[in-house]
């Protein structure tokens, strides 16, 4: 309680003029928005003095030095107010949101920072499941995470390592989903996409070409026909908790049309795997150049509409 007293103290010394803008879009203010009626910085420090483990304040006071883009403060506010509620896992796992969503800044980050804030996101997700192990949110964040830190290692045993663990808490996520959909006898859709066509032959293999590097759609490549379209399986929470909105996903095709690989390129954490795993189940017409097929690379939407 010390800690989080001295947290707090320098929050209020570091306090200074409220910026009023309308929050960003993110993960973390989805889950949690800003009251209507926004308190000041010196308000909102005072009742977390006061009160350490007042949530709404720390949500309120979160936001409003994220608007500013004072990303050290805004963290100091998550980490006192997990701090504050040990037997909450949502604040660990709000606290590793907000990792993920440094470690998404891409190239604007050098290496080392993106996979600092990976860990410390996974450390954070670490928590949250030991006080709940059937946390489905934690799993599925931490899911997210491990993939980004595969995608950023060298060394290839420890990539597979990540994304078979990833995989792992994926399946146990959607496992969850279903038997609580069954439990309280939802209507919402519990059917899970099977997985994607298995991968090509492994380069170098016997009959099989050397790669060829993918091209991007634009100028004289024009975009392929969509032969084959998979409708995504709305997450059950995400539909209790009114979510929904666009994933915008850059999708890798092979030269037989089929998507080899696709990544998150704008996220809304809780409907991307859904949207992944429907986008790697689309196929197109192979993309032709020079009268040969060639992989190529394209920007592909998922859209999420509540009806």
């Amino acid at each position: 309680m010390a800690k989080l007293t001295v947290v707090v103290a320098v929050l209020f010394v570091c306090a200074g003029p409220a910026l009023q803008q309308s929050p960003p879009r993110d993960p973390v203010r989805q889950a949690a928005p800003a009251p209507k009626s926004p308190e000041s910085e010196a308000a909102l420090v005072a009742k977390l003095a006061a009160s350490p483990g007042d949530k709404d304040a720390a949500r309120a006071l979160f936001v409003l030095y994220n608007q500013q883009g004072d990303v050290d403060k805004a963290m100091l506010v998550l980490q006192a107010s997990a701090a504050a509620n040990p037997s909450d896992p949502q604040g660990h796992q709000l606290v590793a949101v907000y990792y993920w969503e440094m470690a998404s800044k891409g190239d604007s980050l050098p290496l080392t920072q993106q996979l600092a804030y990976i860990s410390d996101g996974i450390a954070a997700l670490d928590r949250a499941l030991e006080l709940k192990p059937e946390y489905v949110d934690a799993l599925t964040y931490k899911n997210i995470l491990l993939r980004m830190r595969a995608n950023r290692e060298t060394d290839p045993a420890q990539k597979q390592q990540s994304n078979a663990e990833a995989a792992a808490l994926r399946n146990r996520a959607i496992e969850l989903t279903k038997q609580r959909a069954l439990i309280n006898g939802s209507d919402a859709p519990t059917a899970v996409n099977p997985p994607p066509p298995p991968p090509p032959p492994a380069p170098g293999a016997a009959g099989y070409p050397p790669p060829q590097a993918p091209v991007r759609v634009g100028g004289n490549i024009m975009p392929p026909t969509k032969t084959r379209d998979v409708r995504p399986v709305y997450p059950p929470e995400a539909q209790e908790a009114r979510i929904q909105g666009i994933v915008i996903i850059e999708a890798t095709l092979d030269t037989s049309g089929r998507v080899s690989d696709a990544k998150v390129l704008r996220s809304i954490p809780i409907l991307d795997q859904a949207a992944i795993d429907a986008v790697m189940q689309w196929e197109f017409t192979p993309t032709m150049l020079n009268g040969a097929p060639v992989p190529v690379i394209m920007t592909v939407t998922v859209n999420f509409t509540l009806m």
